[in-house]
């Protein structure tokens, strides 16, 4: 058996979230629009990932797998490099671990969105806003799957790991003073933490 301190390693993904939300609002704020900023964050994330996913297709078809395979079908790879090949075309994984990075972009298109309609100043409630929301679907998981396009919107805003986002941006903000408002803040972010086992629960 591992060590019991190896076993924090799973709240590794958490961390990564958190830092993203930490760092994101130093871009928001240079960015001189929408496209600007979404530009930045395709340059940020597109062609290390491309690179990184290549080099996995391209060793396990040649070297394969332990168990002989060779690895998803060329279309599935291709399907892969959209970041979103599991909602696009539901293929299959080069490697599993990449899923973070699709939770990332889905993160960045909703700060993106955010930009585009002039709303920065409003982001931490607008975020606490949606937060709430997937808090809701939580507590009521039942209500909430009986609505069209449910798990789609779920998938879309993130609402299994948006606490976590927004957990950062709070931290961030507070790096000059702790407000009230933060604090309350920071309360719904775990409260969200603590009722995180939704009907949309994704298995780290």
């Amino acid at each position: 058996a591992s060590p019991d301190f190896l076993h924090f390693g799973a709240y590794g993904v958490h961390l990564f979230f958190i830092i993203s939300g930490f760092v994101i609002l130093m871009p928001l704020d240079t960015s001189k629009s929408a496209a600007h900023f979404a530009y930045a964050r395709f340059a940020r994330l597109y062609p290390a990932f491309w690179a990184a996913a290549a080099t996995t297709f391209l060793a396990v078809r040649f070297f394969h797998l332990p168990d002989g395979s060779a690895g998803v079908p060329w279309k599935d790879a291709a399907w892969n490099l959209t970041m979103m090949h599991k909602f696009l075309a539901n293929a299959q994984d080069i490697d599993g671990v990449y899923w973070t990075l699709e939770r990332e972009l889905l993160f960045y298109i909703l700060m993106a969105a955010n930009v585009a309609v002039g709303l920065r100043k409003y982001l931490l409630p607008l975020l606490a806003a949606l937060v709430s929301f997937a808090l809701l679907t939580s507590l009521a998981p039942n209500l909430y799957a009986h609505l069209p396009g449910s798990r789609t919107l779920a998938w879309a805003l993130n609402f299994h790991f948006l606490y976590l986002f927004l957990l950062g941006i709070i931290l961030s903000s507070a790096s000059a003073k702790w407000t009230p408002s933060l604090l309350a803040l920071v309360a719904l972010s775990l409260l969200a933490a603590l009722a995180d086992n939704g009907p949309f629960h994704a298995t780290i």
